[in-house]
């Protein structure tokens, strides 16, 4: 791939992250199951060294927590933990 190319990419990538987050944000007051889904689709976009990724992973967490219990969480943490 391409310098541009790749730039691109990347520019998408944290692009459709941060309109996953905001989704998620605003599907929060009103479904908090679907709220996950979209935080969840923001944390695999971001990227290790992302600054955001600690903000999004409290998001899902927290989110899961309300709709599935403490189970879903773990993975997460203990992946985030490594």
């Amino acid at each position: 791939m391409l310098s541009g190319q790749s730039d691109a990419v990347d520019y998408l990538e944290q692009r459709t992250r941060h309109f996953f987050e905001l989704a998620g944000d605003r599907a929060r007051v009103l479904d908090m199951a679907s709220a996950s889904r979209y935080y969840a689709r923001a944390l695999e976009l971001a990227g290790e060294d992302d600054p955001t990724r600690v903000e999004l992973v409290k998001k899902v967490t927290f989110s899961l927590s309300q709709t599935q219990g403490a189970a879903p969480t773990i993975p997460i943490l203990r992946k985030e933990a490594e």
